[in-house]
């Protein structure tokens, strides 16, 4: 149980909370915890009010992955951008609910082709993103930046970032708003799908956390 992944659940509707509950209980390699217990993975309803603002504020402190929600890739694309690790769509099944916490859990994206790619077009009409960063273009970044948007790019929270760097989490999130101001875009998923739209690449080194992980087409 030590090694077990961390998750906890926050909905509107107790059913939906209930019933996710009891199926993660009976995975060993999950463990169902409290808010306040420093949870790896949080499962959020897509129903409930105030979502987004909710992802923004949550995806700080640990991986966010939305439950439920409509099949809308625009909605999807925002959703990531906002700072979720993952869209489960309507009509999953348990099978694909484990991967996705595995999967989000490891740094990694799940979301559709579809959605990954109205994320990837979209950064290409921002402001300052539209050729994405080029080795041109580094030297915007201060070494110290290029470092923290690399890992924030694949997939790191901003205590691993702080903890990798050795600096502290409030520096990992100044560093993170000096990054998205220079390159143009609005949260970490903008940031991941430019690096890797720019460096294919990056991050091949961290097998574990690297890339962007799609989910299979349907």
């Amino acid at each position: 149980m030590n090694d077990a992944i961390r998750v906890a659940l926050r909905g509107d509707h107790r059913l939906f909370v209930e019933g996710i509950e009891a199926l993660l209980r009976a995975d060993a390699s999950l463990r169902v915890v409290g808010e306040g217990d420093s949870p790896e993975v949080l499962l959020l309803d897509a129903r409930t009010e105030g979502l987004l603002d909710q992802v923004r504020t949550e995806s700080e402190r640990c991986r966010v992955l939305l439950i439920g929600a409509e099949d809308d890739p625009d909605w999807a694309a925002g959703a990531l951008q906002a700072g979720s690790r993952g869209i489960l769509e309507r009509g999953s099944g348990s099978e694909d609910l484990l991967k996705a916490i595995r999967l989000v859990h490891e740094g990694q994206v799940w979301a559709r082709r579809g959605v990954i790619s109205r994320l990837v077009e979209s950064v290409s009409t921002l402001p300052g993103g539209s050729k994405g960063p080029t080795p041109a273009a580094e030297p915007r970044l201060s070494g110290r930046e290029h470092e923290v948007a690399s890992l924030a790019a694949e997939g790191l929270s901003n205590k691993e970032i702080a903890q990798s760097l050795s600096i502290s989490e409030a520096t990992v999130k100044a560093h993170l708003t000096n990054i998205f101001r220079k390159l143009g875009v609005r949260g970490r998923g903008y940031l991941a799908a430019l690096y890797h739209r720019a460096f294919p690449v990056a991050g091949a080194g961290r097998a574990a956390r690297g890339g962007v992980g799609l989910r299979p087409p349907l």
